[in-house]
């Protein structure tokens, strides 16, 4: 996994997790991708030292003239990647 650019910031390692992504990223039918990472999910899971007891409802008002993904998966808005529709 390349540290440099991912959202890491524990530096957790699996190398049976490295080996899932870089398959998935290299899949291209649908299932078989979400397969991998749905695989991966469970084992990035297992290995965590927390408990994972919700997540947050992000909302995102705008004009519909506007267009591109503002709100990434992540939380963060992304407005460099928005423009007005002519």
């Amino acid at each position: 996994m390349d540290e440099e650019s991912s959202m890491n910031g524990s530096f957790y390692s699996n190398p049976d997790l490295n080996r899932l992504v870089a398959l998935a990223e290299e899949t291209v039918p649908n299932a078989e991708r979400f397969q991998l990472y749905r695989e991966a999910e469970r084992l990035v899971v297992a290995d965590a030292p927390w408990l994972f007891l919700g997540h947050r409802n992000l909302f995102l008002l705008r004009q519909p003239w506007i267009r591109g993904p503002v709100l990434e998966p992540f939380g963060c808005y992304r407005l460099d990647r928005a423009w007005m529709a002519p």
